[in-house]
Protein backbone atom coordinates (compact mmCIF):
# COMPACT_ATOMS: atom_id res chain seq x y z
CA UNK A 1 0.00 0.00 0.00
CA UNK A 2 2.82 2.65 0.69
CA UNK A 3 4.55 1.75 -2.89
CA UNK A 4 0.92 3.36 -4.05
CA UNK A 5 0.20 6.10 -2.09
CA UNK A 6 3.73 6.55 -0.22
CA UNK A 7 3.90 9.61 -3.06
CA UNK A 8 1.10 11.50 -1.45
CA UNK A 9 1.36 9.90 2.03
CA UNK A 10 4.69 10.85 3.30
CA UNK A 11 4.45 14.24 2.89
CA UNK A 12 1.11 14.21 4.17
CA UNK A 13 1.70 12.56 7.69
CA UNK A 14 5.30 13.59 7.75
CA UNK A 15 5.68 17.19 6.08
CA UNK A 16 6.97 18.61 2.82
CA UNK A 17 10.52 18.06 4.14
CA UNK A 18 10.21 14.49 3.18
CA UNK A 19 8.84 14.21 -0.25
CA UNK A 20 12.00 12.47 -1.29
CA UNK A 21 11.52 9.83 0.90
CA UNK A 22 8.74 7.93 -1.80
CA UNK A 23 11.63 7.31 -4.14
CA UNK A 24 13.99 6.23 -1.69
CA UNK A 25 11.48 3.70 0.20
CA UNK A 26 10.32 2.29 -3.54
CA UNK A 27 14.32 1.34 -3.77
CA UNK A 28 14.88 0.30 0.00
CA UNK A 29 11.55 -2.37 -0.58
CA UNK A 30 13.93 -5.33 -1.91
CA UNK A 31 16.11 -4.53 1.33
CA UNK A 32 13.72 -4.75 3.30
CA UNK A 33 12.17 -8.24 2.01
CA UNK A 34 15.74 -9.57 2.14
CA UNK A 35 15.85 -8.67 5.82
CA UNK A 36 12.83 -9.92 6.73
CA UNK A 37 13.58 -13.64 5.02
CA UNK A 38 16.83 -13.91 6.52
CA UNK A 39 15.19 -14.09 10.15
CA UNK A 40 14.73 -17.66 9.59
CA UNK A 41 17.86 -18.72 7.84
CA UNK A 42 20.13 -16.35 10.39
CA UNK A 43 17.78 -18.04 13.41
CA UNK A 44 18.91 -21.64 11.47
CA UNK A 45 22.37 -21.06 12.02
CA UNK A 46 22.53 -19.80 15.13
CA UNK A 47 20.80 -22.93 16.32
CA UNK A 48 23.35 -25.31 14.84
CA UNK A 49 25.53 -23.46 15.92
CA UNK A 50 27.18 -21.85 13.05
CA UNK A 51 27.28 -17.95 14.06
CA UNK A 52 30.36 -17.25 12.00
CA UNK A 53 28.25 -17.86 8.91
CA UNK A 54 25.59 -14.92 9.86
CA UNK A 55 28.63 -12.66 10.84
CA UNK A 56 30.65 -13.32 7.62
CA UNK A 57 27.63 -12.23 5.77
CA UNK A 58 26.71 -9.21 8.25
CA UNK A 59 30.42 -8.20 7.60
CA UNK A 60 30.02 -8.43 3.93
CA UNK A 61 26.83 -6.66 3.68
CA UNK A 62 28.58 -3.78 6.47
CA UNK A 63 31.02 -3.58 3.59
CA UNK A 64 29.11 -3.34 0.72
CA UNK A 65 26.77 -0.47 2.52
CA UNK A 66 29.67 1.62 3.51
CA UNK A 67 31.70 1.43 0.72
CA UNK A 68 28.79 2.08 -1.52
CA UNK A 69 27.42 4.82 0.47
CA UNK A 70 31.06 6.58 0.57
CA UNK A 71 30.65 6.32 -3.25
CA UNK A 72 27.49 6.77 -4.18
CA UNK A 73 25.90 9.33 -1.43
CA UNK A 74 28.24 12.39 -2.47
CA UNK A 75 26.80 12.00 -6.46
CA UNK A 76 22.86 10.87 -6.11
CA UNK A 77 22.25 11.71 -2.49
CA UNK A 78 19.28 9.87 -0.40
CA UNK A 79 18.06 7.36 -3.27
CA UNK A 80 21.36 5.97 -3.23
CA UNK A 81 21.35 5.71 0.64
CA UNK A 82 18.32 3.42 0.43
CA UNK A 83 19.62 1.48 -3.02
CA UNK A 84 23.09 0.92 -1.50
CA UNK A 85 21.53 -0.32 2.03
CA UNK A 86 18.94 -2.33 -0.71
CA UNK A 87 21.87 -4.38 -2.32
CA UNK A 88 23.78 -4.72 0.62
CA UNK A 89 20.87 -6.58 2.42
CA UNK A 90 20.01 -8.55 -0.71
CA UNK A 91 23.65 -9.59 -1.31
CA UNK A 92 23.35 -10.91 3.03
CA UNK A 93 20.30 -12.82 1.83
CA UNK A 94 21.53 -14.39 -1.13
CA UNK A 95 25.19 -15.25 0.74
CA UNK A 96 22.93 -17.11 3.50
CA UNK A 97 20.75 -18.62 1.26
CA UNK A 98 23.28 -20.25 -0.75
CA UNK A 99 25.33 -21.69 2.36
CA UNK A 100 21.53 -22.94 3.43
CA UNK A 101 20.65 -24.47 0.21
CA UNK A 102 24.50 -26.20 0.24
CA UNK A 103 24.26 -27.81 3.93
CA UNK A 104 20.53 -28.54 3.96
CA UNK A 105 20.82 -30.07 0.30
CA UNK A 106 17.61 -28.20 -0.74
CA UNK A 107 17.28 -26.18 -4.41
CA UNK A 108 16.38 -22.26 -4.30
CA UNK A 109 12.81 -23.42 -5.57
CA UNK A 110 12.17 -25.84 -2.33
CA UNK A 111 12.86 -22.99 -0.03
CA UNK A 112 10.59 -20.75 -1.83
CA UNK A 113 7.86 -22.43 -3.03
CA UNK A 114 4.90 -23.79 -0.85
CA UNK A 115 4.32 -27.52 -0.99
CA UNK A 116 1.09 -29.56 -0.21
CA UNK A 117 2.90 -30.96 2.67
CA UNK A 118 4.17 -27.97 4.08
CA UNK A 119 0.52 -26.27 4.33
CA UNK A 120 -0.71 -29.72 5.66
CA UNK A 121 2.30 -29.57 8.61
CA UNK A 122 1.31 -25.45 9.35
CA UNK A 123 -2.42 -26.74 9.50
CA UNK A 124 -1.61 -29.54 12.25
CA UNK A 125 0.48 -27.07 13.84
CA UNK A 126 -2.42 -24.16 14.24
CA UNK A 127 -4.95 -27.15 15.33
CA UNK A 128 -2.85 -28.46 17.76
CA UNK A 129 -2.35 -24.97 19.49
Amino acid sequence: MLAIFGKWLFPFVFGNSFSQMYESFLFYIPGILAMSTLYSLTSYFAGKDKVVVNIKGCLFALLIIVLGDLWLIPIYGIRAAAGVSSFGYLFYFVYILNIFVKESGLSFKDFFYLKKVDLYKIKNSLLQQ
